[in-house]
């Protein structure tokens, strides 16, 4: 049974000090959460009584899109972050101030055509006031406060949509988020089929988004026929998500190899039981990874020298050798090595990585 709750009885107590703990056998006791359900239901309750129509029941606009959940699993990492958060499209403010809430360290930007938005500017909230198809106007914006994450909730028309992810994709840090809201507008039933279809004009926005993610899947190096400027995009992209109605595109990061390092070292030291062979094997290979990435040549020498010894006459370590001594200016000893072992030092390189024909050519 439900226990009826007085409210006057609630404020007197607080007006008089008094500290009171008011069960409801209704709310379940004792339930244990992940960080990561934890802050997918903060986010969620948050955005509903905020009134927004990204929750799980309808907002404001009788939409109840469900994103936040996504969200939280992608925005997690940020959470703490001292980031600049973008979101095309303001409308009521209602997503502007769950993200306030939800991002402890981040400046939330909102960008619209409607001046009256301007009302909405609090704390870390701001908001700039320009079209979403205006380039100048977005780059001086991401200029004033570099991006980690967009979202765009904007227009909803092809051509704008696709036009701020190409001005703004390539403007995001690295390690980036970018997030395109509303996809069920894009498609339309066709018979018994639904296909993606032009809300607005040019390209359909799932079709434009698609040729990335079949050539991601393809694991393609190049978009075959595509300008340069969308090729420098797409070789930014690191991984795409389809969630419902929802796309999020992430942008690489900086690669940090050198944090391999460490992990390399213990492994080779516990492999070592293993026997001469397979010890040679793992120093090969850890010196190939630090010769491909270019850190700590230093170690890379020494562990070829090291394996030449105990495997003399193995080609791949004297050319793997002779690649890290001219790489380190010591083109002496790389020409010792290299009659050594009946080698011509101008003629070493380090093995080319293989790609199939249609990684190179997607059609």
């Amino acid at each position: 049974m439900i226990r009826h709750i007085n409210l006057d009885e609630i404020l007197n107590s607080f007006h008089s000090g008094e500290k009171k703990v008011i069960q409801q056998s209704c709310i379940e006791k004792n339930v244990e959460l992940t960080l990561r359900e934890k802050d997918a239901i903060e986010l969620d309750v948050v955005g509903i009584l905020d009134g927004g129509d990204k929750a799980s029941i309808r907002g404001v606009i009788p939409c109840a899109w469900d994103y936040y959940r996504h969200y939280s699993e992608a925005f997690g990492a940020f959470r703490n972050e001292n980031i600049n958060v973008f979101e095309i499209g303001v409308s009521s403010g209602s997503s502007l101030k769950t993200w306030a809430s939800y991002f402890k360290s981040a400046t939330l930007v909102g960008i619209d055509i409607d001046p009256t938005c301007k009302r909405f500017e609090c704390g870390p909230i701001k908001v700039r006031i320009g079209s979403q198809d205006d380039e100048e106007f977005l780059q001086a914006v991401a200029n004033e406060y570099l991006p980690t994450i967009v979202i765009d909730d904007g227009s909803h028309q092809a051509q704008h949509i696709i036009k701020s992810f190409e001005i703004l994709f390539s403007l995001i840090l690295p390690g980036g988020i970018y997030a395109v809201e509303d996809l069920a507008f894009h498609f339309a039933a066709q018979g018994e089929e639904v296909v993606p279809v032009t809300h607005g004009w040019g390209t359909p926005v799932f079709s434009y988004f698609v040729r990335f993610m079949a050539a991601k899947a393809a694991h393609v190096t190049v978009l075959d026929g595509a300008p340069p400027e969308l090729n420098k995009i797409y070789s930014e992209i690191d991984q795409i998500t389809i969630a419902g109605g929802l796309i999020i595109v992430c942008k690489k990061k900086i690669a940090k190899w050198e944090k391999h390092i460490p992990i390399f070292e213990k492994q080779l030291r516990e492999r070592a039981q293993f026997g001469s062979d397979h010890y040679s094997e793992c120093a090969l290979r850890y010196a190939e990874f630090l010769l491909t990435y270019n850190i700590n040549l230093p170690r890379a020498i020494e562990l070829l020298k090291d394996t030449l010894l105990t495997r003399p006459g193995y080609p791949n370590i004297a050319i793997y050798l002779i690649f890290a001594l001219k790489a380190s200016s010591q083109d002496v000893e790389a020409q010792q090595i290299a009659e050594e072992n009946g080698l011509k030092v101008d003629d070493v390189h380090l093995p080319a990585v293989h790609y199939p024909v249609w990684m190179k050519f997607p059609h």
